[in-house]
């Protein structure tokens, strides 16, 4: 019940207690005041008929007598009249059944009018001749106090509506500035922090939004202070200070990211453009600065670029999202021909070229594996003049033998579920006893003819080329949820990482909430993660998510957190249920000092909007102490537990 509501009823109740009893005390008033009007009528009465019947009372004029006193008694104002002579003997009585009147049978019940007999006496001279007894009607009174009650009762009525109308306009002026409040709170349950302006006139009103102003005003101020220090940490650390693009540590980042996450096909590919260091020695740093910065321009023109970074010089590397080999040198030799261009607009001298070299990135690449292979097919394009692409498959399938093997897969339902539990962790040091299990991360596998299994890093992609990942998440995840609603084990909550494809899809969030309610299970046992990168790639598909996700009661975290440009206020906006942190952040916080203070930062900031930090891939103790000392409270990795198949997901538990 709204605070409005509470004090209309209270006022109202308030505004009746004091009528009713303006009503109670008018009631008796009106009786008191009919009371003494009766018992007067009736003197006045008496003492009239005496002195008009003296006459016929001493001349014993019996007739005169009977119709003085019927003249007056027809007025019908009388219960009884009656006159006795000088020794009390009854001469003339007229006597009127009581009534009520035109009044309610109630009215009478609860007041009580009494008719006390009233008597004159008849004297001629100083003797006494007689005695008139008069008793007067109360109906009268009764029909006067009925209608006194009804125009009181109308007019009571009409005041407390007015009162009622003007107490709703006072009180919705007076809370007016609440409902400010209210809307300020909300706002910031929603990570916003607003002022509310003006400040209301009530002192007491005046100093809540004083205080809560202040305490938003605070918030914004940490919020701003930590995001700012973090995205310097990040331009530090990630990015190159002349171009803004990475730097050399943010693109093994982000392979690392691609290798073990993997959102579909990815090609990397250095380019390398001589004439930088001649510009520099003619025409100083600062052209050469220049010159970096427009290759830069150039290369951003090249379609389905995922990222970019500056290795040193004027040497690139790329992330292209992998398409056929020639499409790939076509766009690699379109990118050459434009960076060409730009070296002629500044003039250099001599034999100018750019040349580039490109390879797949495979699951079975380390990041120091797929640097290297690029260097090699750069060293083979700078031998031969032209760009190289090496697009070996390395798997011993097709692309057209993939496609029947997943299908085939799916049908014969080869896909198998394995997890790893994420514990919260609060305390100072591991292994607590006491730590919570926040849920179970599911990986899926996969299981060819020879019974080894695949990972996802490996047929993932081959399912994005081929437009089956949409369809292995689902298979994936009917397989999930039939394990939890049959599993013996205590009720958990369960995290599945969902492709490229299924976030895109707009009649994903009503199909996986309608397969958990026919599975019988609450629709926040299942968590859904996407990767950083695809909020930031599709902001609009993202809020639909969200939004589509928070209608249906479901939850969803964000993977990969922390490399991006995103800051947290952006991301906090989708409501996730955590972060969790970029695997380059876990594997590198002891031995590069800015990103465990990088970390640092983000969580912090995080926790400013209320949204928790976890670590993935901790598989040292020094690690975990580092995260743990940044402020992560969530941690996972072979240190906290390894991965076993969801089957044995009571031993994963223990």
């Amino acid at each position: 019940m709204s605070l409005r509501t509470q004090f209309l009823i209270g006022s109202l109740v308030a505004v009746l207690v004091v009528f009713s009893l303006l009503f109670v005390g008018m009631g008796v008033r009106l009786q008191h005041y009919f009371q003494a009007q009766l018992s007067s009528h009736a003197q006045d009465t008496a003492t009239s008929l005496a002195v008009a019947i003296n006459s016929a009372l001493r001349q014993q004029d019996k007739m005169l007598l009977e119709a003085t006193v019927q003249a007056i008694f027809d007025s019908g104002y009388y219960k009884r009249i009656s006159v006795l002579d000088s020794n009390g003997k009854l001469i003339i009585e007229k006597t009127l059944s009581a009534t009520n009147g035109e009044v309610p049978n109630w009215l009478p019940k609860i007041i009580k009018l009494d008719t006390p007999l009233r008597s004159a006496f008849v004297t001629s001279g100083w003797q006494q001749a007689g005695v008139v007894q008069v008793t007067s009607q109360p109906a009268f009174a009764y029909r006067e106090l009925w209608q006194l009650m009804q125009d009181a009762t109308i007019w009571l009525l009409a005041a407390i509506i007015f009162t009622m109308l003007l107490m709703a306009t006072l009180i919705r002026s007076i809370l007016r500035p609440l409902e400010k409040i209210e809307k300020a709170a909300l706002a910031v349950a929603d990570r916003h922090f607003p002022i509310i302006e003006p400040i209301p006139h009530a002192r007491e009103l005046g100093r809540v939004v004083e205080a809560f102003n202040a305490l938003s005003a605070s918030v914004r101020r940490m919020l701003a202070d930590s995001e700012k220090a973090a995205e310097r940490f990040r331009k530090q650390t990630l990015t190159d200070a002349l171009t803004g693009i990475g730097n050399r540590r943010s693109l093994i980042a982000n392979i690392e990211m691609l290798l073990e996450s993997p959102l579909g096909e990815y090609t990397l590919a250095f380019i390398q453009v001589s004439g930088l260091v001649e510009l520099n020695k003619v025409d100083g740093h600062d052209q050469g600065d220049k010159f970096v910065i427009a290759l830069v321009s150039a290369i951003l023109e090249s379609p389905r670029i995922s990222f970019l970074a500056r290795l040193q010089g004027s040497t690139f590397a790329i992330v292209l999202e992998s398409t056929s080999e020639t499409a790939l040198k076509e766009i690699l030799d379109a990118t050459c021909l434009r960076l060409e261009h730009v070296c002629r607009n500044y003039n250099l001298s001599g034999e100018v070229h750019c040349s580039a070299g490109a390879v797949r990135l495979f699951y079975n690449h380390t990041s120091s594996e797929a640097l290297a292979k690029v260097d090699e097919a750069l060293a083979r394009a700078l031998k031969s003049g032209q760009s190289e692409v090496d697009l070996i498959q390395g798997s011993g399938l097709s692309s057209t033998e993939w496609k029947r093997f997943l299908l085939e897969a799916m049908s014969g339902n080869r896909f198998i579920l394995h997890a790893q539990q994420v514990i919260g962790q609060t305390g100072d040091k591991f292994p607590d006893e006491t730590a919570d299990v926040l849920h179970l991360e599911v990986y899926s596998r996969l299981i060819d003819s020879d019974g080894i299994l695949i990972p996802a890093g490996r047929f993932i992609p081959m399912a994005v080329r081929h437009d089956l990942a949409i369809d292995i998440d689902r298979h994936c995840l009917i397989n999930l949820l039939r394990f939890m609603s049959s599993s013996r084990m205590p009720r958990a909550r369960y995290a599945f990482n969902i492709s490229h494809d299924t976030f895109l899809d707009p009649s994903f969030p009503e199909w996986i909430s309608k397969q958990l309610e026919d599975s019988a299970l609450n629709n926040d046992d299942l968590i859904l993660e996407i990767a950083e990168s695809l909020v930031l790639a599709s902001p609009h598909e993202a809020e639909r998510f969200s939004a589509a996700l928070k209608h249906h009661g479901m939850s969803f975290g964000i993977d990969q957190f922390g490399l991006q440009k995103a800051t947290v206020t952006e991301l906090a906006e989708l409501h996730p249920a955590y972060f969790k942190l970029a695997t380059d952040l876990t594997r590198h916080c002891t031995d590069v000092e800015e990103y465990g203070e990088y970390v640092a930062w983000l969580v912090k900031s995080s926790e400013i909007l209320g949204i928790p930090v976890i670590a993935t891939c901790v598989e040292k103790k020094e690690w975990f102490e580092r995260l743990l000392k940044a402020g992560v409270v969530g941690f996972q990795g072979q240190l906290i537990g390894p991965t076993s198949p969801l089957e044995n997901a009571l031993d994963i538990e223990k």
